[in-house]
């Protein structure tokens, strides 16, 4: 079986992720189509980046960098 390594710099990886691709993402992995929605107009808007400290933000960014892994 073939061996494939693979480096991956995380540094500042929560201020660098599309907003979009986050949103792709989730609904790629079959998160229901309204609690996407809720993200995207949510009061706050954020065009780039998961929020910092928000219990939410390793769950999203984790959900984006498997959907590009999966491709």
């Amino acid at each position: 079986m073939p061996l494939c390594l693979t480096f991956v710099d995380l540094k500042k990886a929560f201020d660098t992720v599309e907003t979009e691709a986050v949103l792709e993402a989730l609904g790629n992995q079959g998160v229901p189509t309204q609690y996407i929605r809720m993200f995207r107009d949510d009061d706050i808007t954020i065009r780039r980046g998961v929020r910092q400290g928000d219990t939410m933000s390793p769950k999203l960014f984790t959900a984006t960098l498997e959907d590009v892994m999966q491709r």
